[in-house]
């Protein structure tokens, strides 16, 4: 598992550094209405993912044992489904127009729904590689495809061609995860139903299905609620800054993600061990998580100013909120992977359900009072969310309330006491530098992010040496085969000293 964290930590720092760079760039040469469009299609297109391969990669993943005729099932069933999702949202673009009062809906949601029969076709390829643990490769296959993404994204905006320069890139990126995914995996795509193997991977993978669905749409009724009562420009706005609130809980946190499903599917009839890994990820995603967004929410405006630009600057306090919502969700987002891989999905589905009521009920009631009002509903569901996946956990794993919410406590008061200290200080960057306007902006960002560099590790060092040495290990385990052997062997004589 340590070796599988490694591989995604380092390819998601090149991940998150080309996706801020690309996101500031489009930002600069685009129009918010232009992101708001985009929003919304993707939207549609993310809940066509969520049901595109029946959850039939993650049975794959989660799977004791593939029989014969599994993979090819599963590649069946995602490509299957992916065509007739992609002929139902191509068909769908003309009446979202008119719905939302986005006419460019109408020729982009044909070309961006492409990318379910790319994924749908991938999904197999991925999952293999994930129930290996072959994590560099797949690193290398984000890496690739994020890139393609960026470079094509970026060129056609400098070129002029607007809202098409956000519809091209995310298509050919699709289809490199396609070739390299099966290039990498070595499996050759056959187009064949198993009955067997449909009874085996169907349960797991309906189940898992009907939850994301509602995952999903927890995730963009506000964007559509937004869209649909405050117009283009608002929802522009407002899915730039949920973008950026959301950093942590759909880059950084799905680093342990992708590595604590397959490692705790194999260990999940180890209650002791099970909860034991799910603690340490829990606390390596809060210390990762608490920095940026309580970072970011301190800095919000110099940030939005300085790498935005000046007609960003409405988001600035919905940014603000919504920043809050991120770093809850972050907190108890491997909740699910546990909960998957011991299989009870149960549990998980309820919870889902009344969060996905709770942002539509909340956003309809929000949007009264703007993007602000949707952002504090959004908070007040994603508090509740956090409740009641404690609840699933201790019914379905039995991780104990002390370990799920007391392993965040060291980075929350850490990153509270940081967010303090920034904004004592970027108040006196400004009249000290001299500098007004955007270069005061620059001056206070880079001022605020040096202090709380130092700022937030010194105060884990005093409240939580053992969970900073987790952080730092992770680096060391990338500088070379002898640091990793020493890790190896210290692992090695805690799990010894831990036995009877």
């Amino acid at each position: 598992m340590r070796t599988g964290f490694a591989w995604n930590s380092a390819a998601q720092v090149v991940l998150q550094s080309v996706d801020l760079v690309t996101s500031v760039v489009l930002a600069r040469l685009l129009l918010p209405e232009q992101f708001g469009v985009i929003a919304v299609a993707a939207g549609f297109i993310g809940l066509s993912f969520v049901v595109g391969n029946l959850g039939m990669a993650a049975a794959v993943v989660q799977a004791g044992r593939l029989e014969e005729g599994d993979q090819d099932t599963a590649f069946t069933i995602s490509t299957a489904v992916g065509l007739v999702l992609w002929l139902v949202l191509a068909a769908s673009g003309p009446p979202m127009a008119r719905f939302f009062g986005m006419p460019g809906l109408r020729a982009a949601m044909p070309v961006l729904a492409l990318q379910m029969l790319l994924s749908g076709s991938a999904a197999t390829g991925l999952a293999l590689l994930r129930r290996r643990l072959l994590f560099g490769r797949l690193a290398l296959i984000d890496t690739v495809a994020v890139v393609t993404n960026s470079v094509l994204s970026i060129s056609l905006a400098v070129a002029g061609f607007g809202l098409w320069s956000l519809v091209w890139g995310p298509l050919l990126a699709g289809g490199v995860t396609l070739i390299l995914a099966h290039a990498l995996s070595g499996y050759v795509p056959r187009l064949r139903l198993t009955p067997g193997a449909v009874r085996r991977l169907a349960g797991f993978g309906g189940t898992l299905t009907a939850k994301n669905v509602f995952v999903h749409l927890s995730r963009h009724t506000d964007n559509w609620v937004v869209g649909r009562v405050l117009g283009a420009n608002a929802l522009g706005l407002y899915s730039r800054a949920f973008n950026y609130s959301t950093i942590p809980e759909m880059r950084l946190v799905p680093v342990l993600y992708g590595v604590l499903f397959p490692a705790l599917s194999r260990m999940r009839d180890d209650t002791e061990r099970f909860v034991e890994w799910f603690g340490k990820s829990t606390a390596l995603a809060a210390l990762v998580s608490t920095p940026v967004l309580l970072g970011l929410l301190a800095l919000a405006d110099d940030f939005t100013s300085a790498l935005l630009g000046p007609q960003w600057l409405e988001m600035v306090p919905v940014f603000r909120v919504l920043c809050i919502a991120g770093l809850i969700n972050a907190l108890h987002k491997l909740g699910g992977a546990a909960i998957e891989a011991s299989g009870k999905l149960r549990y998980d589905v309820v919870p889902q359900v009344v969060y996905a009521a709770l942002v539509l009920v909340g956003s309809l009631a929000g949007a009264r009072h703007g993007v602000e009002g949707v952002g504090v509903a959004i908070v007040a569901a994603a508090a509740a969310l956090w409740l009641m996946k404690g609840v699933a956990l201790r019914l379905a794993v039995g991780v104990p309330w002390r370990l799920y919410a007391g392993v965040a406590v060291p980075a929350l008061v850490a990153g509270g006491l940081m967010c303090g200290v920034v904004r004592l200080v970027v108040g006196y960057v400004g009249p000290l530098s001299g500098l007004v306007g955007v270069q005061a902006s620059w001056a206070r960002l880079i001022a605020g992010t040096l202090v709380g560099v130092i700022v937030y590790p010194s105060l884990l060092a005093i409240l939580a040496p053992a969970q900073l040495r987790m952080v730092t290990d992770q680096f060391a385990w990338l500088r070379g085969p002898e640091r990793r052997s020493e890790l190896m062997a210290a692992d090695a004589r805690v799990a010894e000293a831990g036995k009877p």
